[in-house]
C-alpha cells in the first residue's frame, strides 16, 4: 500500500505546473513540518484525525518565529493548514492512494489588519547604498537600486536581460504566471546601462546571474553592516518602499496598482495607510 508521504514528489511536480517554485516550496516545507509533528507523536499522515489538527494548531500558536522571536501569527498557521488541506485533497483523488483521509480543517478567523510592519525606511535604504559605495560593491549597489526603482519582485528582477534596457519599459512574467509591463525611470536606466557596459554583458544575457537566495544573502549582509534589523532585510521591502514613495509622491492608487502589478486594488490601499510603527506613535501621543 502506498503511504501518504510517498506521493509528495508527485504532488510537488503537479503543483509546479500551476504555481510558482517558491509557493510550491512553501507547501512542501509545511507538509514536511506537519509530518514531523505527527511522527514525533507516534502518528502517521495516513491516519490523521481532527484531534491531530487541533493539537497541531495549538502547537503552532505556542511557537516563536525564529527571526522576530514573536509568537507565530494566525495567518502563518492558516497558510500551513491550507497546505495540509490541499495535499489531503490530492491524496483522496490520487489513484495510487488506496486510503481515504477524512478531516475537517477550518482556518482560524483573523481580522484583517490594514498596516504593514518592519518596513525598510528611505534613510535605511540610503545607508545600505552608501555602504555598498564605500566597499566598491557595484553589484550590490545596482541590485538595491533596481529593486527600489522598479518595484519588482525578485523572481521578476532575475528575468531582466541587457537588451531589455534599450527601452523605457520591459515585460516580465510576474506572480500567477501573468505577464506585466514595468516602466523604467531615467535614473535606473542609466544605472543599469552603466552596469552592463562595465561588465560587458551581452544583449541576450541575464543581468543578474544569481539565485533569489544570493540576493537575500546580500541584503542581509548589508543590513547587518548598517545595523538594520534583520527582520527588515528582505527584497520585498524594497518593493514596499517603492510603493510608499510613489503614493507619497502623488501617484494615484490606480497608477500604483498598475505599476506594482496588483490584480486587486485593495492590495495597493495598504500603502495609503500608516505603518504599524506610525500607528504606535499616534497611540503614544493620545
Amino acid at each position: 500500500m502506498v503511504r501518504a508521504m510517498e506521493l509528495l514528489e508527485k504532488y510537488e511536480k503537479k503543483q509546479l505546473n500551476k504555481k510558482s517554485e517558491n509557493t510550491v516550496k512553501a507547501y512542501i516545507t509545511d507538509l514536511k513540518h506537519f509530518n514531523s509533528f505527527l511522527v514525533s507523536r507516534g502518528k502517521r499522515f495516513d491516519g490523521v484525525t481532527n484531534k491531530d489538527i487541533e493539537t497541531y494548531i495549538e502547537f503552532l500558536l505556542s511557537q516563536k518565529n525564529k527571526i522576530t522571536k514573536n509568537l507565530i501569527k494566525p495567518k502563518t498557521v492558516n497558510r500551513k493548514l491550507v497546505s495540509i488541506r490541499k495535499y489531503i485533497n490530492f491524496l483522496n483523488a490520487a489513484e495510487e492512494y488506496q486510503g481515504n483521509i477524512f478531516v475537517e480543517i477550518e482556518l482560524l478567523k483573523v481580522q484583517d489588519q490594514y498596516y504593514l510592519d518592519n518596513l525598510l525606511s528611505k534613510k535605511e535604504y540610503d545607508r545600505m547604498l552608501e555602504r555598498a559605495i564605500q566597499e566598491n560593491d557595484k553589484k550590490a549597489y545596482v541590485i538595491f537600486n533596481a529593486l527600489y526603482y522598479t518595484g519588482t519582485r525578485v523572481s521578476e528582477l532575475l528575468q531582466i536581460k541587457a537588451e531589455h534596457i534599450n527601452n523605457d519599459n520591459l515585460t516580465v512574467c510576474g506572480k500567477g504566471e501573468k505577464y506585466r509591463e514595468i516602466i523604467l525611470s531615467e535614473t535606473i536606466i542609466n544605472i543599469l546601462r552603466d552596469y552592463i557596459y562595465r561588465n560587458e554583458i551581452k544583449p541576450e544575457d541575464i543581468l543578474f546571474k544569481m539565485t533569489r537566495q544570493n540576493i537575500h544573502k546580500i541584503i542581509k549582509e548589508y543590513a547587518g553592516k548598517c545595523r538594520i534589523k534583520l527582520v527588515k532585510a528582505h527584497a520585498h521591502n524594497f518593493r514596499h518602499l517603492c510603493a510608499f514613495r510613489l503614493i507619497g509622491g502623488g501617484a494615484s492608487i490606480e497608477e500604483v496598482a498598475d505599476f506594482m502589478g496588483h490584480s486587486n486594488i485593495n492590495t495597493t490601499r495598504i500603502y495609503t495607510r500608516k505603518t504599524k510603527s506610525e500607528l504606535r506613535k499616534t497611540l503614544n501621543n493620545l
